[in-house]
């Protein structure tokens, strides 16, 4: 999932810009989004986006300011510009700040999907080149390693073990030396007997009495194949006293790879701060999470529910929950509430709620924009509110 902020000062091209991004295929979620570019900046820090698109000239700080900002934070960053032609040379100058493209005004929607679609490719591209380079720089001082493929494509299926021996340690901590000067050899040697087909990969985590297993299969996992995969978490799990470990759920590809790492080791430093026993599996706890996220939603759909919201509610990072929520639903949350949304929306335009007044319905199902909730309801059934009302009345 692509994570979008947009920044526009002009309340319905933010609208539209918002609904064109809905309407593309590529996975994108907007986490975000500001009138200024002040605003965007106090709110990016809380949950940096993967792209930013901004206009180029707003009340007090201009989006060339902000994408200055913000790349030299966060360098990632993919950030495009909206400009009208009176600032054309102004935007092109643009170019020097590693703005990725720019989308003048009037905006034409087939241009900005064109540049939104080449921008999250360019973003996933980015992504699988540091995942590339993070392997290529472990892969020296993994044990034994056998047949390493130049690239990581012939593996459809990853399992990821994050371990850590003893406390978790922090910043400000010291490393402390490996528990076991043959733990990783024990734990390759594990894997590669009850699974000769796969890639095992055994290398560090974040501080000295940390590691990460990474294995990865040319398929999916049979039943019987997970029941093994289980026994081999156990049989490491025994190998050191004092260990706690959290196992990732299937991963299909690697591009989340170092995702799911760091999301890992936050569950895992989260479960050992809060005394839980020491064995721990990821898929269970997060299916879990999952299913208290959903309940909260299907509760809640009738007021304003952000990302931030989601995060606070529940002391997980945005990133983290949008991973759980997808694995075990494969949507995303906001998306998935969006549906509970229309779904009762719907209802609320049958022929049974006739006193429900028109212009109070997208209040009702937690929309602030009205014209947004139009919008999305249009998408969604095909019809707008009042044409779905009437055609619920006439069906009487």
């Amino acid at each position: 999932m692509i994570k979008v902020f947009l920044v526009e000062d002009e309340q319905l091209l933010l609208n539209g810009l918002a609904a064109l991004l809905h309407s593309l295929d590529t996975e994108l979620e907007i986490t975000g989004y500001a009138y200024d570019g002040q605003e965007a900046w106090e709110m990016i820090p809380k949950n940096p986006p993967d792209m930013l698109i901004t206009d180029i000239r707003m009340p007090g700080m201009t989006g060339l300011e902000l994408i200055e900002l913000v790349t030299a934070a966060y360098p990632d960053v993919l950030p495009i510009i909206i400009s009208g032609y009176a600032d054309f040379e102004y935007a092109r100058t643009s170019l020097r700040l590693n703005v990725y493209d720019y989308l003048l005004k009037p905006l034409i929607p087939n241009e900005v999907k064109r540049t939104i679609a080449n921008g999250a490719e360019e973003i996933e591209n980015r992504k699988k080149q540091n995942i590339d380079d993070y392997f290529r720089n472990i892969f020296p001082i993994s044990p034994k390693t056998r047949n390493v493929p130049a690239g990581l494509q012939n593996i459809n299926c990853f399992r990821i073990a994050y371990i850590c021996i003893g406390p978790i340690l922090s910043e400000d901590c010291l490393g402390i030396l490996d528990a076991i000067p043959h733990f990783k050899d024990q734990a390759a040697a594990g894997a590669h007997d009850l699974f000769p087909e796969a890639q095992c990969w055994v290398v560090p985590g974040k501080y000295a009495n940390e590691y990460i297993i990474i294995l990865g299969f040319p398929s999916s996992l049979s039943d019987a194949s997970e029941e093994s995969l289980s026994q081999l978490w156990e049989k490491i799990y025994l190998l050191i006293p004092n260990t706690t470990m959290v196992v990732s759920c299937p991963l299909d590809g690697s591009n989340h790879i170092l995702e799911e790492i760091m999301n890992l080791r936050t569950f895992l430093k989260q479960h050992i701060t809060s005394d839980i026993p020491h064995t721990s599996y990821y898929e269970y706890e997060t299916k879990n999470l999952a299913d208290q996220m959903k309940e909260y939603m299907v509760s809640n759909y009738n007021r304003p529910i952000s990302l931030n919201d989601l995060s606070e509610h529940f002391h997980y990072s945005i990133g983290y929950l949008c991973s759980v929520f997808r694995a075990a639903y494969q949507v995303a949350p906001l998306r998935y509430l969006n549906q509970i949304r229309i779904a009762n929306a719907k209802y609320l335009l049958s022929d049974q709620n006739r006193d429900t007044l028109l212009k109070d319905v997208s209040t009702l199902v937690g929309f602030t924009d009205p014209f947004y909730f139009s919008r999305l309801f249009k998408k969604e059934t095909g019809m707008s509110p009042s044409e779905y009302r009437r055609n619920a009345l006439n069906a009487e």
